[in-house]
């Protein structure tokens, strides 16, 4: 049996502005298959011998067969990771994760909230994954960190939604640090939030 399955979406068509996401996928194969990588975690875990069931990168797909190629691939208590593709195949994956296992605590971790009710006319934009997320999926709690760009329109959603939000300059600010964060510093941050249920 599994112990992680792995599924890339070569779809980047949602993206407003440049494209080249959905080449992600097999540049991210590329760098772990290298032979320059050390694959042992902080706690000495050897990644190396999890066995991984790869389904391999799709391409030539619809947005809305995202869902349906996520479902199939799911094996009830094994962890899927997903490689994308741009930020909007986050709702469909995270819509078929939420159909198998019910309800959701999601920690987000980027510099956008991804909360657009719709950006360019388009509901399922790679801006707008999140609203879709709070609408239909079964969440408990979206806590997103490090979030840079925030509008009014990304407030007045979050607190629609009720998602905690830590922007990245407030973490700096109360550490008395940079402004720029390293992932390492956000998670921790992330763990501390969880930790303390807030």
């Amino acid at each position: 049996m599994a112990d992680v399955i792995l599924q890339g979406f070569r779809y980047d068509v949602k993206s407003s502005f440049m494209h080249g996401a959905a080449d992600a996928p097999p540049a991210i194969r590329a760098v772990l298959d290298n032979g320059a990588g050390n694959f042992f975690t902080e706690n000495m875990l050897d990644l190396k011998s999890t066995h991984m069931l790869d389904k391999g990168d799709y391409t030539e797909l619809s947005y809305f067969d995202i869902e349906q190629i996520t479902l199939n691939n799911i094996i009830k208590g094994v962890p899927i990771i997903t490689l994308g593709g741009d930020h909007s195949i986050t709702f469909p994956v995270v819509k078929a994760i939420g159909e198998v296992y019910g309800k959701l605590d999601i920690l987000h971790i980027d510099a956008h909230t991804d909360l657009y009710d719709e950006f360019e006319g388009d509901k399922y934009s790679h801006a707008c994954p999140f609203a879709r997320i709070m609408e239909t999926c079964p969440v408990g709690r979206l806590v997103q960190v490090g979030i840079r760009s925030m509008n009014t329109h990304h407030r007045q959603q979050a607190e629609k939604f009720g998602v905690e939000v830590t922007l990245a300059d407030e973490r700096a600010m109360s550490q008395k640090r940079s402004p720029f964060l390293t992932i390492f510093s956000l998670s921790a941050y992330a763990r501390e939030l969880i930790d303390e249920g807030r």
